[in-house]
């Protein structure tokens, strides 16, 4: 997996911008909707090693470019914070007196919390990525290590290979989200309320979950297997020597 892989994706164009509000000290000025545009424009044109340069480096050692780019970069850095809650449009589905189904569209608000971990892991690509052991014993074996929820969400926020100081912002919100409840990928009760709400029985949505929570051991258990067959075999090789 290479860096120039992600620009094919068709997620890569993701607008993150619908996440972040201006701070309730900025959000009463009267021209609060164009200070918004402007700050994320900023904080998604900056990339993490320029925001560092700019804040660290001495204002007479930067040029008047420079220096306009950093005041700029300190106003949308105090006025700009992730959303608590986030609107989404669903489908619901509606059996009538016909016996067929009516479909109708609603708003609902879910919390952050809950809300960013399902968005990432909907957007990401499921990467992982395999290095060669460098072991003249046995050249048919790999290490393979599993990429997080966080290492795939960020291959997809990247921008020029770069993450932006928006990204960033976004990024740190699912890592607080993910420290908090660290099996927040997909939690089996925000699957249930979704499968409900499109009309599916409740008796087919429990052997549905049952079902995915037994593949998901299966697939953890194959995985541990294999790094075990992996070291008994790298083992074995180190007696004969």
């Amino acid at each position: 997996m290479g860096t120039s892989a992600h620009s094919q994706m068709h997620t890569k164009q993701l607008d993150i911008f619908p996440f972040f509000e201006l701070t309730p000290e900025f959000s009463t000025s009267k021209n609060h909707e164009t200070a918004l545009e402007q700050s994320l424009n900023t904080l998604d044109a900056i990339s993490l090693s320029q925001k560092n340069y700019l804040l660290s480096t001495s204002i007479k050692d930067l040029t008047p470019e420079q220096i306009i780019l950093r005041k700029n970069l300190e106003f949308a850095l105090k006025s700009v914070k992730v959303k608590d809650n986030m609107e989404d449009e669903i489908i619901i589905m509606k059996k009538n007196t016909e016996g067929t189904y009516d479909m109708k569209k609603e708003t609902r608000t879910y919390p952050m919390e809950v809300f960013l971990p399902i968005f990432a892991e909907y957007h990401s690509p499921k990467l992982i990525a395999v290095s060669s052991p460098h072991s003249r014993t046995n050249k048919n074996t790999a290490f393979v290590n599993i990429k997080t929820l966080l290492d795939n969400f960020k291959e997809v926020l990247l921008k020029t290979d770069q993450t932006t100081c928006l990204s960033d912002m976004l990024l740190k919100k699912l890592q607080e989200i993910q420290r908090n409840d660290p099996y927040i990928t997909l939690p089996k009760s925000n699957i249930k309320q979704i499968l409900i709400q499109n009309g599916i029985p409740e008796e087919k949505i429990d052997d549905l979950i049952q079902q995915m929570s037994s593949e998901s051991r299966t697939i953890r258990l194959s995985y541990t297997n294999s790094v075990s067959d992996i070291k008994e075999r790298v083992q074995e090789k180190n007696a004969e020597r």
